[in-house]
């Protein structure tokens, strides 16, 4: 199977914008001139606002291996919805880390947050916890690397291993030149990017459970239009928006064109409200509100012999997703204590927000009967079930509207690797190299450590996100590791 030309060129697009956005971004901060260069490149120039500063903390969380290892879950037989936990887990620990560690760490003026835990436990030891934050970044990174290189192979074709270290590759380049305000600014386009790509394919989703529903309900009772319409009445003032009636009005004609023996339906019927959580876009996908309690279900079964599994995961989840160096660079970034405060409570809200999309891809692949599809047996939760969203993509929706998932899971790769690997780096060009082997190093020799280290970083989580076949699995361990060792040093 050849190389699918339009999806590259899509994609090929979208790195070259968020290359320039990078370059553009560390030149207009070395314009206005910095006196610790090293310094900035780690945390700016502690002037990011609150606008800019909430769009790169919500998408630095909003990654490749949260958008697929939310969809990967909720998919997996014996799981489910009940068992993904890490949306919820990670949204409570930014709100936690709002309220008791932002203000603090941003008065106190530290570069990194092994700052005060050096200045507790001691040069030495403080820098012996820089293992477990490294291997913490290091299978987050590999964890969204991985995502992007099964989306890319699943819908447009291209190996695994040239995806990784393509997407890895342009994610050091603007990290290298400019730092912190680089990976700030292309996290404001990429987010939106996120945002676009879902919610349009999870507006293509609801027009089509709405459509395809209504369409049975006129065979199957022809003399039932009124009690229709009753129903659909609830969103007919959403179906009259312009943007989203000439974008439903679109995807009407195809589907026309493919049923022309069915009766078609008017424009009010279009959209369904209610039927948001019951969408599906394929005659092969069944309700996924009647797929929820049958066996296996995407909502996930409770065993109470499980309950004190479910409980330590959570916890897990909650206090392992605090002690994160991705999260204080942007609090140390901010402009002020308060605003570090507010786009943490922001930040929880997003990620929350941006679960949705892809606990409904979870649940409709639970519900599709997948031999009736392009995909055929085995189903994909025997191989395949990290690559569920974009297989989701690749067969139940049209192309157009699957590269606009594609453009979303890539912008959350691209936002949460480069955030990743500059933390990674940061702590060990400060905590590490500037503390115990050249306390005396120039501004330009920490500069270029730091770039070494980056290049250094992003090669071993390329290696890892190769190596490993499950996206939550990583997305889950590096909690694992900063829960079990770093949290308790806090």
């Amino acid at each position: 199977m050849s190389v699918n030309v339009p999806g590259l060129v899509s994609i090929i697009v979208f790195y070259l914008l968020i290359l320039a956005i990078g370059i553009y971004a560390a030149w207009r901060k070395r314009r206005a001139g910095t006196g610790n260069e090293s310094e900035t490149i780690m945390v700016g120039g502690r002037d990011i606002g609150l606008f800019v500063g909430s769009f790169t903390m919500t998408a630095t969380w909003v990654g490749g291996g949260y958008i697929n290892g939310t969809a990967e879950y909720v998919y997996t037989p014996g799981y489910g919805l009940l068992w993904t936990q890490a949306p919820i887990g990670y949204a409570c620990a930014l709100v936690i880390s709002g309220l008791f560690f932002a203000k603090k760490m941003r008065n106190e003026g530290y570069v990194t947050m092994l700052d005060p835990l050096q200045r507790k436990l001691g040069k030495v030891m403080g820098a012996f916890l820089y293992l477990p934050a490294l291997a913490g970044e290091l299978f987050w990174c590999a964890a969204i690397l991985a995502a992007l290189g099964g989306t890319l192979r699943v819908v447009i074709n291209l190996s695994m291993t040239a995806s990784v270290i393509v997407s890895a590759c342009i994610a050091v380049m603007y990290t290298l030149v400019g730092g912190l305000y680089s990976v700030a600014y292309t996290d404001v386009v990429q987010l939106i990017c996120i945002f676009i790509g879902l919610v349009r394919w999870c507006l293509y989703l609801i027009y089509m459970y709405c459509y395809v529903n209504a369409q049975f309900q006129l065979i199957l009772n022809p003399d039932t239009d009124n009690r229709i319409s009753r129903s659909l009445l609830s969103v007919v003032i959403v179906a009259r928006i312009p943007f989203l009636t000439g974008f439903i009005h679109s995807f009407r004609k195809r589907k026309e064109k493919k049923t022309s023996k069915i009766k078609t339906l008017p424009m009010n019927y279009f959209i369904q409200w209610l039927s948001i959580p019951f969408a599906f876009t394929h005659p092969a996908v069944s309700d996924i509100a009647t797929t929820a309690y049958l066996s296996p279900n995407w909502l996930g079964t409770w065993d109470i012999n499980s309950t004190g599994l479910w409980i330590d995961s959570a916890l897990l989840l909650l206090f392992g997703g605090i002690p994160w160096q991705v999260y204080f660079q942007r609090v140390l970034s901010s402009e002020s204590a308060e605003s570090a405060q507010k786009l943490s409570f922001i930040a929880a809200f997003g990620c929350m927000v941006m679960s949705i999309p892809s606990i409904l891809i979870g649940a409709i692949a639970a519900s599709t009967d997948w031999n009736a599809t392009g995909y055929g047996l085995p189903r994909p939760y025997h191989k395949e079930q990290a690559n569920i969203l974009p297989i989701v993509l690749q067969y139940l929706t049209p192309v157009a509207v699957s590269f606009f998932g594609l453009g979303a899971v890539s912008a959350a790769v691209m936002s949460s690797a480069d955030s990743s690997i500059l933390s990674a780096s940061s702590m060990f060009t400060r905590n590490i190299y500037n503390v115990l082997i050249r306390p005396r190093a120039s501004q330009t020799e920490l500069v270029w450590v730091m770039r070494v280290t980056i290049v250094l970083v992003a090669v071993a989580a390329a290696a890892l996100a190769l190596a490993v076949k499950s996206v939550y699995l990583l997305f889950y361990l590096c909690s694992d590791l900063i829960y079990v060792i770093l949290f308790p040093q806090v």
